[in-house]
């Protein structure tokens, strides 16, 4: 439970389990796969690997890591490449902040699913408008109810002792 703790098993991708081949090997992988279900933790069993000692259980997690680039230094920034290479530095602040700012790791490999997209009331509002279902807003069709054409700005025409020394 130490080596996947609720400290560590948010990053955990997948766990397997794979043993020998014997009657005590089971049993370890029952004992293992319980102890497993009672963290959360999704898991699968491999079939038994003959190459392993009879009573061997071996237990593999797979985790996702972010690792920082190695941003090389910017004198090679400018220099003559006749081969119009890539330059590595272009850009190496940018995943570094990335690594930096990341919360999950496993993000950077695939996102999460979307969820409902926002404009889901805004669409039902015009079709429901459309269907007639629904009135159209005070003034909103005519410009009565309160809106205005034309600009309504404030102040005076007159500048008081303002600009180019008047």
């Amino acid at each position: 439970q130490a080596f996947l703790g609720a400290d560590r098993r948010d990053s955990v991708g997948s766990v397997t389990i794979v043993g020998g081949d014997s009657a005590i090997a089971d049993a370890r992988r029952a004992r293992v796969s319980q102890a497993l279900d009672t963290l959360g933790l999704a898991h699968g069993t491999a079939p038994a690997n003959p190459s392993f000692t009879a009573d061997a259980v071996v237990v593999t997690a797979n985790r996702a890591v972010a690792l920082p680039p190695s941003c090389p230094a910017w004198a090679a920034i400018g220099s003559f490449d006749p081969s119009n290479g890539p330059i590595n530095t272009l850009g190496c602040a940018n995943s570094a902040d990335l690594y930096l700012m990341v919360a999950d790791p496993r993000d950077l490999v695939s996102g999460h699913p979307q969820g409902p997209a926002d404009a889901a009331p805004s669409i039902a509002a015009v079709e429901a408008y459309r269907s007639g279902k629904a009135s159209p807003s005070l003034g909103a069709a005519d410009g009565a109810g309160g809106a205005t054409t034309g600009g309504g700005g404030g102040g005076s025409t007159g500048s008081a002792g303002g600009g180019n020394g008047q």
